[in-house]
């Protein structure tokens, strides 16, 4: 079982004293009574919680399980009987009131945002505002909702094209003391697309976009996210100081261990002219530097009759069987990553490569050994 983090441990710690030594007042105790029930009402955070096991009071002490308090605050424990370990972590319903309570800000903030929007606009007597002409820039998070859509029309207008093949929204938010920019697509094939970018390309983009928010937005921290909503991927993350200064970074949708029990769903391939199935002894995987393809590889021990069998089949495409097992390989892959999928099979004998497949095409190049 894991252990908790210090954070983690201090609240193990309270829950522990609350079993050990902290009274709750109930009415109607008696010192001299040893032992004692008494209905308890229980509040936390100022909400009444419900208590699924009575309060025991004994010789003047009120206790109460650490699995009741627990439940009725939303968190989760366990108890290790093998070494006395008490673990008490956040649970699901704690995370639920917290996400509750982070909707709730944005609400309120998004209100307030209207409110004073409200108010400018009878202030002035404007009734609604043009997506460009006459635009005055702002400055810090004094931004009204009607310019961030403005905003967002022109991005639209400057760069829904801006890659081949690739169809791109912006959506522009204040959040907090940052203006927050997301920029998506949506397509299998637009993210294959995105994918075959160079580094410039997407930071020459990437600055492009900022300069222009910028132009229209002033003394304020630009965070933005380029978004695969196909599979809700962040493809690329970038942030624009107060002094225009540009970091980025990508996080692409390729986890090499997913990728390699991907492959492991499979346990061994088969080859034409071969009766038994031959066992894949061991798994790896790789992505390309110029971040297009996936490449898994696998290892098989060559017998002589494997050897024999191999040869009578060698050549481009020749062994449909083998090109068969590759074939179901990539598609346990296929639901891991975007990227264009090949494999290779080698002589774990001598680490030479004795095959190679191209998913796209359902192409299989099989070498002489």
């Amino acid at each position: 079982m894991q252990l908790i983090n210090k954070k983690k441990c201090l609240i193990a710690i309270t829950v522990g004293a609350l079993l050990a030594c902290i009274p709750m007042q109930a009415a109607g105790y008696k010192k001299n009574k040893s032992v004692n029930y008494h209905p308890v009402n229980f509040y936390y955070n100022g909400g009444q919680k419900y208590l699924s096991t009575v309060p025991i009071s004994i010789d003047g002490t009120t206790y109460l399980p650490a699995r009741t308090f627990c439940d009725a605050v939303g968190l989760e424990i366990n108890w290790d009987q093998s070494n006395g370990n008490l673990y008490v972590t956040s649970g699901s319903n704690y995370s639920s009131v917290l996400s509750l309570q982070t909707e709730l800000r944005a609400k309120d903030y998004e209100i307030a945002s209207l409110k004073q929007e409200l108010a400018k606009l009878k202030s002035s007597g404007v009734t609604s505002t043009s997506s460009s002409s006459g635009y005055d820039q702002t400055s810090g998070t004094d931004i009204l909702g009607t310019e961030l859509t403005a905003t967002e029309n022109e991005l639209e207008r400057l760069y829904e094209d801006y890659f081949d093949d690739i169809e791109l929204d912006f959506r522009v938010r204040v959040s907090g003391s940052r203006l927050s920019v997301k920029i998506s697509y949506d397509t299998s094939a637009e993210n294959k697309a995105f994918n075959k970018l160079s580094t410039r390309e997407i930071k020459n983009f990437v600055e492009d976009v900022c300069d222009t928010v910028r132009d229209r937005h002033d003394d304020i921290i630009i965070d933005g996210t380029i978004i695969y909503t196909g599979s809700n991927t962040n493809k690329y993350e970038f942030s624009y100081s107060k002094k225009d200064t540009l970091t980025y970074g990508s996080n692409y949708d390729f986890d090499e261990t997913d990728v390699i029990n991907a492959v492991k769903k499979t346990s061994s391939i088969n080859i034409k002219d071969y009766s038994q199935s031959i066992s894949i002894n061991k798994v790896e995987a790789s992505i390309s530097d110029s971040r297009e393809i996936v490449t898994f590889k696998i290892y098989i021990d060559v017998t002589s009759s494997i050897k024999e069998a191999w040869n009578m089949n060698k050549g481009l495409d020749t062994d449909t069987t083998l090109r068969t097992s590759l074939r179901d390989i990539a598609r346990n892959i296929e639901s891991e990553t975007d990227y264009d999928i090949q494999g290779i099979v080698y002589d774990s004998n001598n680490n030479t490569t004795i095959a190679t497949y191209d998913y796209e095409y359902n192409e299989i190049n099989k070498y002489g050994i």
